[in-house]
């Protein structure tokens, strides 16, 4: 009996150092569970088109001069008959207008043609070179088109409610031509506040009162606004039955990209705008005009439990489990963005959206990829991590500080305020909803250009970072927020931002050299971080702010990086296995303890003592120094030794039994 208990504990004491690495392969299998590599996937974004069908004739919008973009260029000339009375005459020019597009313009037909078949050229070229491998499933294009498709003033023309018509019909009909329905091209709209007429009204008592009216033989409901855009839109780039009933209603929907873990949630942005009207006469409707953000909110929460049943049922299998790749993710598209433009410091949303638009985020914010805008016209993107300063902000304890998802904004094709055309062929990763780089095409149409479409800049190789994440852009963010700023993030950003032939004010030439003054500093890197008009106040002038119109901001939590992730996970299973080699040394030296009891208390040793002999005569025989300075030429250890050697011998016996 007790040689078949030694038996096995020397069968333990080998065999513990593999079941130390038992819970190391479970935590492999179960913690780090190997990712579905990504599938890249390409988004074509386009905003601000502005389509104008008056270019070049006497109804054509411009910015500034009266005449500039209608073809025809007049002047008054005075002359003299006599001393005392003169004669005026106008005298009328033909001016050859670019086909291109002129500045101070919205976009002419040509332009936009020009855009498209660019679009066209890329995306062939792109798909060619995914199609050279055979493996790679390519999934389908997706076009978004971020609002405002129609010139600005399209109630100043003559008959504005067929010509608003007539617009959206050659607009949507020109891109099809492009990108037809048999092509397999996904095209996104989003309604801009240039959309509706007149510009950003949108009557909500009468939506509201259509969304409630039951049809009848006697009774037709009253135009919206929405209606022209639904009926441009419907079967061209909206099909489906719940898309085009939310549309027709609300003017938002919901869309999943085929063959990809993204939903895509449109706003209807126009009913946030500090600039929207009429007034909604229901103080209670207007709380959550159209009952937007609860849309919103069940859109989200559906996504979120859609990915908690995937997670248990993932769970629940029994095999190793495979890398999940059905947990969906959200994009928020729509035009306007919940922040202040970067011309005036305007803000775009009213405070109280502004304010539940943030919670809602925050509260989603691990299943938002990203945040797409339109509207300022410019290339830009925004970091907000503190909730938004507003009229009612002492009041407001609610939020706490939340980092959101990164929002990037668009700039136009319409060069109506002196910027080149310019659209982005964006790449995303399917699983995981991440932007992993953009190539922005610009084209010049100054008067002398010939230039065609050509690549601006890739985003992740001109700012020299890793994607297009929160955390690449806060990077961004902070070498622009430097006084060295030594690779010129900050001159880099703005030069891409305006895409002009002339720079605004804030900038400054010397030798061909531009760049940012200090106080184009301050704005851009307080706009960047700014939600409402109030934050920008706070960031730039902090003692501008008194204490009841602020809340206090705690720095926001920062997620940890894959790196970090990985180090943490290596620290608990290097902790794991020495904890376990602990326990199974302390395991050890009782079963020795058990195992050679009877000898030592028959010559009167320590177990330790005994261990450590046997260790010794295992590696070196008898005699010498052993590493834990035991000298076999100490006196008082001889007996002892002599003592060992008769006891291992007696062990032998035992040990031949392995």
């Amino acid at each position: 009996m007790r040689r078949f208990s030694r038996l096995l504990s020397l069968l333990l004491t080998r065999t513990c150092p593999l079941l130390l690495f038992q819970p190391l392969v479970t935590f492999h299998v179960h913690g780090l569970t190997p990712i579905e590599p990504s599938k890249p996937a390409t988004l074509v974004w386009i905003s601000d088109i502005h389509y104008d069908m008056y270019y070049g004739t006497a109804n054509a919008y411009s910015y500034d001069k009266p005449n500039r973009c209608s073809g025809i260029e007049t002047r008054n000339t005075t002359t003299s008959i006599t001393n005392t009375t003169a004669e005026t005459t106008t005298i009328t020019t033909h001016i050859n207008l670019s086909s291109r597009g002129t500045y101070g313009c919205d976009a002419p037909r040509r332009l936009i043609e020009m855009t498209l078949l660019a679009v066209q050229d890329v995306l062939r070229s792109r798909n060619k070179h995914l199609g050279e491998d055979e493996e790679n499933e390519q999934v389908q294009d997706t076009i978004l088109l971020t609002g405002d498709l129609i010139r600005h003033d399209i109630d100043q023309v003559p008959n504005s409610k067929a010509a608003m018509a007539l617009s959206l019909d050659q607009l949507t009909r020109l891109v099809r031509s492009y990108f037809p329905i048999e092509s397999d091209a996904d095209i996104i709209p989003a309604i801009g506040n240039n959309d509706v007429s007149p510009d950003y009204y949108l009557d909500l008592d009468k939506i509201v009162e259509k969304q409630n009216w039951e049809e009848s033989q006697d009774d037709e409901s009253e135009e919206t606004g929405l209606d022209v855009l639904y009926n441009a839109f419907s079967n061209k780039f909206l099909f489906e039955t719940v898309e085009l009933a939310s549309f027709e209603s609300a003017g938002y929907y919901a869309r999943k990209l085929p063959n990809t873990n993204v939903v895509v949630l449109v706003l209807n942005t126009v009913i946030y705008s500090s600039f929207h009207w009429p007034e909604q006469s229901n103080e209670e409707r207007k709380n959550d005009p159209l009952q937007q953000f609860v849309w919103m909110e069940a859109q989200l929460q559906k996504i979120l439990n859609q990915n908690k049943k995937e997670q248990a049922d993932e769970e629940n299998i029994s095999d190793i489990p495979q890398a999940t790749t059905k947990k969906q993710v959200c994009w928020i598209v729509g035009h306007i963005p919940p922040t202040i433009g970067s011309y005036r410091q305007t803000q775009l949303w009213k405070d109280e959206y502004v304010q539940k638009y943030y919670d809602i985020i925050t509260k989603y914010k691990d299943i938002i990829a990203t945040q797409l805008y339109g509207h300022i016209h410019s290339d830009e993107f925004r970091l907000i991590s503190s909730p938004p300063l507003t009229s009612s902000s002492s009041s407001n304890t609610s939020s706490s500080s939340s980092s959101l998802p990164p929002m990037l904004l668009h700039g136009s094709i319409t060069p109506l305020y002196g910027s080149n055309p310019n659209f982005r062929i964006m790449t995303y990763d399917t699983i995981s909803g991440t932007i992993l780089d953009y190539d922005v095409y610009s084209i010049d149409i100054s008067a002398n250009s010939t230039s065609s479409w050509t690549k601006l800049y890739s985003f992740t190789e001109y700012y020299g970072v890793d994607d297009v994440s929160y955390d690449s852009l806060e990077l961004i963010h902070k070498k622009m927020k430097t006084k060295k700023d030594e690779d010129k993030t900050l001159n880099k950003f703005v030069d891409v931002h305006y895409s002009k032939p002339t720079k605004q004010w804030v900038m400054e030439e010397t030798e061909n050299q531009t760049f940012c003054n200090d106080e184009c500093q301050s704005k851009w890197t307080c706009v960047i971080q700014s939600m409402t008009h109030l934050d920008y106040e706070s960031c730039i002038s902090p003692s501008s702010i008194t204490p009841s119109d602020t809340v206090k901001k705690e720095p926001p939590p920062s997620s940890p990086s894959k790196l970090v992730q990985l180090l943490t996970a290596i620290a608990i299973i290097f902790f794991v296995v020495f904890a376990a080699k602990i326990i199974c040394g302390v395991w050890e030296r009782q079963a020795r303890r058990r195992q050679y009891g009877d000898v030592a208390k028959e010559f009167n040793l320590d177990t330790n003592d005994l261990t450590l002999y046997e260790r010794r005569n295992s590696e070196e025989g008898v005699g010498g120094r052993d590493d834990d300075g035991f000298d076999n030429e100490d006196d008082s250890h001889n007996h002892q030794n002599n003592q060992l050697q008769q006891s291992s011998i007696m062990l032998s016996d035992d040990a031949e039994l392995l």
